[in-house]
Formats: structure tokens, sequence, C-alpha cells
């Protein structure tokens, strides 16, 4: 699984959230809600989002509190003691860097209330408990995935579409089940999926900000792959003929991508 930045800099990403609204909460006094909600919605969030490590390693919770609310001029009160929103910081930054979701997107599973209401169950237990509880609570509020909705409207099963595609059963029950991000997979995984699918890569992946998504980073990825010919992504966007070419994919015993342009048009109609 592909995470949102080099693991090196996660205890630092850790130290510098949860110091960071534990200074907010109890030395401003301010209302932890409204305070991270600016910061999700700030220029911080994103540079935290991709480890930029001039953040990570370049400033202290504190300096970062200052900067996200505009006043410096409350001292820290410095003490040994970890508060629940302490905790909810830290664990929130280790979730953000295991599935590679904005801040705002975690924002919409639970609130900052909500997690730090999690910490006197989840904060004497192993991190990825409370992974997983928020994956089940993302997967609760999002109850059919891309992938999903795309596999059936194709009229396949899991164990088709991961003949048809060379993607691994299990891999594509772990996506459908949100037990994996997608979004985090590796280039070759989605683009096999969405060719198999005879889908734009856009269309599988969740909770996607399409602003910011860069086609271009997944073809200039599989230049040397021998997956697929990555200028013949169907420009046009011409209809398909999807039930059909996945049969004839199917009683050919091959997957989409393996198809020649020849095979393909054959399914292809302006």
């Amino acid at each position: 699984m592909i995470h949102a930045y080099d693991k090196n800099y996660l205890e630092k990403a850790q130290a510098l959230l949860g110091r960071m609204l534990d200074f907010a909460v109890y030395d401003f006094n301010v209302d932890v809600e409204k305070f991270y909600k600016k910061f999700c919605d700030s220029e911080y969030a994103r540079r935290f989002e991709i480890g930029d490590t001039s953040l990570l390693s370049g400033k202290s919770g504190v300096e970062l509190a200052y900067d996200i609310i505009g006043n410096s001029t409350v001292k820290p009160k410095f003490t040994t003691n970890r508060s629940p929103e302490y905790w909810a910081g830290w664990a929130l930054a280790y979730y953000q860097w295991y599935t590679s979701f904005t801040f705002n997107q975690i924002n919409d599973i639970a609130s900052i209330k909500d997690i730090i209401n999690m910490y006197s169950k989840y904060h004497e237990m192993d991190i990825m408990q409370f992974v997983d509880s928020m994956n089940e609570m993302y997967a609760q509020k999002n109850h059919t995935t891309n992938l999903k909705k795309r596999r059936i409207d194709a009229e396949l099963s899991q164990s088709e579409l991961a003949k048809i595609s060379g993607v691994p059963l299990r891999t594509i029950q772990q996506y459908e089940q949100r037990q994996k991000n997608i979004n985090s997979a590796k280039v070759e995984t989605v683009l096999a999926l969405s060719q198999a699918l005879s889908c734009d890569i856009k269309d599988i992946l969740e909770n996607l900000n399409q602003d910011e998504f860069d086609i271009e980073k997944y073809k200039n990825s599989l230049k040397n792959t021998k997956m697929i010919d990555v200028n013949k992504m169907n420009p046009d966007k011409k209809k398909v003929d999807l039930s059909n070419l996945i049969k004839y994919a199917k009683e050919h015993n091959k997957a989409v991508y393996e198809l020649t342009d020849e095979e393909k048009s054959k399914f292809i109609t302006d």
C-alpha cells in the first residue's frame, strides 16, 4: 500500500499535529471544531498531507497553532501529560499518512470531537485498532465503492474481474470492502482495473478532487511498462459496448488490455 509520504517523518508529523491541537485548546482556549476546520482548509493541511519536510521538521506544534490562529501572544504551558486532544492529533496524523486521505475527507468521516471522544477507548490500543474503526465508519457512510459499482454495471463477478484484469481476487475484495484505499494503489493496479472495466481511471477512485487529479502522473508512470500503450487511452471518449467487449475478452481468455486495437474497435461506436 502506498502511504502519503515517507514513514521516516511520521513520528514528527504525529507530534506536530498532537501538540498543535493541545496548545490551541488548552492555552489559546479556542473552539476545537472551528480551529480544526480552519486548519483543514489551510495551506498547512495541504503541505502536511504530502509530507512537506519544511513543515514537518521545520515547525513546532505551537508555531503551527500560531500560524493557524494568526496570533502569537499566548505563551505555551509545557506539560508532560498527553491530553485527549493531543492523542486525537497524533492519531489523525497517522490515519492521514496511512490512507492518503485529505484532512477534509477525514473530517467527513468523523469530526474532530468524534475523534477526541474515541480517546478513552483507543488511546492504549495499537493504532491500527483506531485505523480499523475509522475505516468502518468510512464504509458505513460510503456504502458502495466506485469499483464495485463499475464491476456490477459490467455484470462481472469479483473472480471474473480478477481474471480479466490480472489483479488478485483478494486485492479486489479489499478495495471493495474499503480494507485498502484504492486511491493509494499502485498505478499499474488501478490502470489494469480500469482497462478491464473499460472506464476512466477516475471512475473507480474514491472521494476524488477532480481538480487535483493528474492523469499525466498515471500515464508517465507507465511509460516503461508493457501493460498498455499510454497514448491510446480512448481520447475521443466514444461509446463502448462494454458488456460484449468483456464477454469477448472472457471467451478468448484475455484481459481487456491484452486485446488488439482491431479487436477492441469492433465494440466502439460513434
